[in-house]
């Protein structure tokens, strides 16, 4: 009786034993790997959407990122660019005023500044209207100029601050010239699309195409005066003068801003 309530005392640890393996290892093991079983396929499929979206969301950053570098890339070419230009205008503004100081002092000028604000060059006629007028000691008759010594035009109508130019190429305008290389002095006259006509150049007159003319001082205008350059020369033995044309000197290159010889 001492050995079978031994041997039910040893069969019960026994079962007890393996109930808390298979409680602790074999169960848990088997759920575990049934448990993988049952969502690999499930957790697979979320990988996957997890590392496309991730990849996409990466590639969304990258893409702000391009985006905002080239925003920020672009602002600074348009500055650098902006920069670029108004030095170009400074340097050019500089030139313009040592090009025109030097030749006022060397001529001794009292020179007024101004600015074309309306500029007509169609029509019957080719005029310039500048930024001053009577009350910065504007008259009719004075000379306009520019880079130095070039002759633009004639001051002829003025109002308190705004003066009329007709341009040297104007119909109404006449200048007495003369040519730096031979000597020859003439009437230039305005025609419009043509640049001017020399008149009164007789044919036993020298002169050649290419010839620069300057402004005579035989009138009201300062003299060695840029005009223009000899264009074309038509004679002929039965004339007595020879029909002479000139393109003047701002022919292509009219500026913004002039000076006004006083």
């Amino acid at each position: 009786m001492h050995r079978n309530f031994l041997k039910k005392i040893l069969l019960g640890l026994a079962v007890l034993i393996l109930l808390v393996f298979l409680n602790n290892y074999a169960t848990k093991q088997l759920l575990k790997g049934s448990l993988i079983e049952v969502l690999k396929p499930p957790l697979g499929r979320v990988y996957v959407v997890l590392g496309s979206f991730q990849t996409r969301l990466i590639s969304w950053f990258r893409v702000d990122n391009i985006i905002l570098e080239n925003q920020i890339l672009s602002q600074q070419n348009h500055l650098l660019f902006s920069k670029t230009l108004k030095m170009g205008e400074l340097e050019r503004e500089n030139e313009f005023l040592r090009k025109e100081l030097s030749v006022a002092q060397k001529r001794k000028w009292q020179l007024e500044i101004a600015n074309i604000f309306q500029l007509n060059t169609s029509g019957a006629f080719r005029t310039a209207f500048v930024d001053k007028g009577g009350e910065q000691g504007i008259k009719p008759g004075m000379a306009v100029v520019f880079e130095g010594d070039i002759l633009l035009g004639v001051v002829k109508e003025v109002f308190p601050d705004s003066s009329m130019i007709l341009l040297v190429n104007d119909p109404r305008l006449a200048i007495s010239v003369k040519s730096k290389e031979a000597e020859v002095s003439a009437r230039a006259v305005g025609s419009l699309e043509q640049g001017l006509f020399l008149e009164l150049v007789t044919n036993q007159e020298r002169i050649n195409t290419g010839d620069l003319f300057l402004t005579s001082g035989l009138d009201s205008l300062p003299s060695a005066l840029i005009v223009g350059r000899v264009a074309s020369i038509k004679s002929d033995d039965s004339d007595l003068f020879k029909t002479v044309r000139v393109e003047p000197e701002f022919h292509g290159i009219l500026p913004e801003s002039v000076f006004i010889i006083k």
